[in-house]
């Protein structure tokens, strides 16, 4: 679990809560981490300050102060607590949301991109193989080529460098500028070909710049 300090300590909402609901919160936050990452926990008042490590008057205190301030979605009914945390909660949202965009079309990392051509971790990867070959050829890839490209995708988990490669479409164009390809290679019968020298530095500025910008989306 991500913890972010500063959204932590600035927050105002929980900044007006007494130090004991502090402690009472943070340890249901931990709860829902443990639990299912959903950013939500339902019990009752002896339940959940058995998840808080403290009394049933502790709670209760804690939860009436949290909802008193808005610090917390909190709901009572007949007798049970559904208590959120917002963060969490959009998290959790943004994951299931990725999970069905992913499963109905590539593993997509954002809008317009895909880490992989497989359509799902379980399908026939005969389909992946298959868009790659028809994406190479738009590019004037040759079959063998992308193939190469293809399997050894695979056995690398879609990784580049031990990092995992945010849109393979990109990365196959790129290693065709780069002069990458076997048949590239093969070309020049082992002599090194004559590309930009700060190709593969622009590439993995690229790569830094794409995978930050995904970063601060998931933190928002």
């Amino acid at each position: 679990m991500k913890f972010y300090t500063g959204d932590w300590l600035k927050d105002p909402r929980l900044s007006l809560c007494m130090p004991a609901t502090r402690g009472v919160w943070i340890d249901l936050i931990c709860a829902m981490h443990e639990l299912d990452r959903s950013g939500e926990l339902c019990g009752t008042s002896e339940e959940l300050a058995r998840l808080a490590r403290c009394s049933t008057v502790q709670l209760e205190s804690a939860l009436t102060d949290l909802q008193n301030k808005l610090a917390a979605e909190l709901h009572q009914r007949n007798g049970t607590w559904t208590i959120a945390n917002r963060r969490m909660k959009r998290e959790a949202e943004t994951r299931e949301k990725r999970a069905i965009a992913g499963s109905k079309g590539g593993s997509k990392t954002s809008a317009g991109r895909e880490q992989t051509p497989n359509y799902n971790s379980d399908s026939d990867s005969s389909q992946g193989l298959e868009r790659v070959r028809e994406f190479a050829r738009g590019e004037g890839i040759g079959k063998e080529d992308a193939e190469w490209f293809f399997w050894k995708g695979q056995g690398n988990g879609w990784t580049n460098g031990g990092k995992a490669i945010l849109d393979w479409k990109a990365t196959l164009r790129s290693w065709k500028r780069a002069g990458y390809l076997p048949s590239q290679k093969a070309a020049y019968n082992g002599k090194p070909r004559q590309i930009d020298p700060n190709q593969q530095r622009k590439d993995d500025e690229y790569e830094l710049f794409m995978r930050q910008r995904q970063e601060r989306k998931e933190q928002k």
